[in-house]
């Protein structure tokens, strides 16, 4: 399984996607993911809504999620070095390790 762009021919949408992959392993919140790519929060959630079909936070959850599945099966890294690497949450790091995720 490759990691592959979420975002189409939408400018703030495949910008959003850099920003977040660029800062996965970063505690970052929608406030400086929208400065760093320069739209307002509503125009994001517009952006990301037309298209991929989710919001902001479902976006970031999905490309953490997308980078530690890629990781588990591509690297030898430990677990916690995935979900650290990946910005994964503890209850996030407990489902990965159950495979439920």
């Amino acid at each position: 399984m490759t990691v592959s762009p979420l975002s189409n021919d939408d400018g703030a949408a495949r910008r959003a996607e850099a920003w977040v992959r660029k800062h996965l392993a970063e505690d970052f919140d929608m406030g400086e993911l929208c400065r760093g790519i320069g739209v307002s929060p509503r125009t994001l959630a517009r952006r990301l809504s037309a298209a991929v079909g989710i919001g902001p936070l479902a976006f970031v959850q999905r490309l953490r999620v997308e980078t530690a599945v890629h990781l588990l099966q591509t690297s030898p890294l430990s677990l916690q070095e995935i979900c650290r690497g990946s910005g994964s949450r503890p209850e996030q790091r407990k489902r990965l390790k159950m495979g439920r995720i």
